[in-house]
Order: structure tokens, then sequence, then C-alpha cells
């Protein structure tokens, strides 16, 4: 179960145009087949998204879908450099309520 951790660094005073494209389109990312969380945070100059997906073709489809093609086009020009993607798989540790997110 793939779990990835997506940070956008944006331009300046663009934080906030970062979050309303994500509003607007991630209930059709959660319509997908496969999204178990795909998740919004932002933070100084940053806007990260946390997904999890039943299995890595589920995440290579979104890679591909229309939804996130709408996302990249939206995107442009407001974030500073190229989103930094890390694609993780959980390590169970402590309780199986806190230390694992699959």
């Amino acid at each position: 179960m793939p779990i990835v951790v997506a940070t956008l660094r944006t331009r300046p005073d663009t934080v906030e145009e970062v979050i309303d494209v994500y509003r607007r389109l991630i209930p059709r990312v959660h319509d997908e087949v496969g999204c178990e969380l795909f998740s919004l945070h932002r933070g100084e100059g940053v806007v990260t998204l946390i997904e999890r997906w039943t299995t890595a073709s589920d995440l290579q489809a979104h890679s591909v879908s229309p939804v996130f093609q709408e996302i990249s086009s939206a995107l442009r020009g407001l974030l500073a450099s190229r989103p930094e993607i890390q694609v993780l798989e959980s390590i169970p540790a402590g309780t199986t309520t806190q230390g694992i997110v699959g």
C-alpha cells in the first residue's frame, strides 16, 4: 500500500491559490479507485499532500488521470519549484492505531 508525501513549495503569496486548487479538485481524487487518503496540509510557504493508495497500480492510474492533469495545469505559475514527491512504505511500530498509516 503506497504512501505518498508530496511537498509543494509555493511562490510568495500563492499558498491560498494552491490550496484553492486542491479544495476544488480533491473530491474528484477521493472518487478515484484505490484512493484511501488524500489530505491537504499547509505550512510556511509550503503545501503538503499525504496520500494512501490501495495498490501501486492505483497510484499509477492517478498519476495519469484527468484530474491529476487538471491539478498540474492549475498549479502552473504558482509553485517556486517542482513538487518533491516521496513514495513510502509504512513500517508498523508502536500501537496498531498510532504506529501505521496503512
